[in-house]
């Protein structure tokens, strides 16, 4: 566990240190997406259609949480 954090502390370095550069990261060349777009269409879909779910499932939750502290404050 500690290596997975100090790997993701590193990642988030190094993309500062692109930021302060002013080089912009092609993050999607980068996770692989047209090697995965080339070799496994139908694995890419899945992928995207499970983070389309999750990202949807949070904004709604959020969104939910935000209506009910507005009627609790009204």
């Amino acid at each position: 566990m500690i290596l997975l954090g100090a790997d993701g502390v590193n990642m988030v370095e190094g993309l500062v240190d692109d930021l302060a550069r002013g080089k912009v990261p092609n993050i999607p060349k980068e996770m692989g997406v047209p090697a995965e777009w080339k070799h496994n269409k139908t694995g890419l879909a899945k992928k995207i259609g499970v983070a389309a779910v999750i990202g949807g499932s949070i904004f709604a939750l959020r969104m939910r949480a935000r209506r009910k502290d507005r009627r609790a404050a009204s």
